[in-house]
């Protein structure tokens, strides 16, 4: 299935739905914990920030991957978390990433669970590995956390602010996938530096392309004097 071409026209009614908004997105790394609010702003969530009752009610977007699937030999790669995201509600638009360069084999979603994404009012999306795009409409996002995903289409909805909340670059492995979130969230200190790479990337696409946008990091980590501002709460 092409996923760009079938799924991903849908994104243009957000092209500068929000110009000179401000937005906030919260990843769940551990800084997540000091936030406190800055200024009114739409709130977008990823992945398993909704365990926070304060986001989960809050949010108006939420970006999500392939936690939401359960593989065929019933194992949960990074936490499962289908029911939560279930439990959102329609009025929440969800964003899920179901393929890499439209090989949906790669994030075990199967047809049916792409068809039925409709079903809680999300748009499947595709990622790829190496290219941060403008025009998402006929584009995949860029993949590595997704965060990015969410930061890609805040800037296409022209949001003029947007801050950045625990996204704070934690290592990932499989040995510590249990690290997503809170108090466990706490013990993985480590930094990816390949996410700072394409946070830097991502730093330089914005500068680019929306050079109006200002990026705000609140308590920021791994990303600490990248961004355009950092604040500390």
């Amino acid at each position: 299935m092409d996923i760009v071409k079938t799924y991903h026209p849908e994104l243009l009614k957000y092209k500068n739905k929000h110009v000179g908004e401000v937005c906030y997105i919260f990843g769940s790394g551990p800084s997540f914990l000091k936030f406190k609010k800055q200024d009114d702003g739409i709130f977008i969530g990823c992945n398993h920030i909704i365990k926070d009752q304060y986001i989960k009610k809050n949010i108006k977007y939420y970006f999500f991957g392939h936690g939401y699937t359960v593989y065929k030999d019933n194992t949960t790669p990074r936490g499962n978390h289908k029911k939560e995201v279930d439990d959102l509600g329609n009025h929440i638009e969800k964003f899920c990433m179901v393929s890499r360069n439209n090989d949906i084999s790669v994030h075990k979603f199967t047809i049916n669970d792409i068809k039925n994404l409709k079903n809680i009012n999300a748009i499947p999306c595709d990622i790829n590995l190496n290219n941060i795009y403008d025009n998402i409409e006929s584009n995949s996002f860029l993949n590595h956390s997704i965060v990015f995903p969410a930061t890609q289409f805040a800037l296409y909805s022209g949001f003029s602010k947007i801050y950045l909340v625990g996204c704070d670059c934690n290592a990932y492995t499989e040995k510590n996938h249990k690290y997503f979130f809170n108090d466990n969230n706490k013990k993985n200190k480590k930094i990816d530096y390949n996410n700072v790479k394409w946070w830097r990337e991502m730093y330089k696409f914005k500068n680019l392309h929306y050079p109006n946008t200002k990026f705000v990091n609140i308590n920021p980590i791994g990303l600490k004097n990248i961004m355009d501002q950092d604040i500390y709460t």
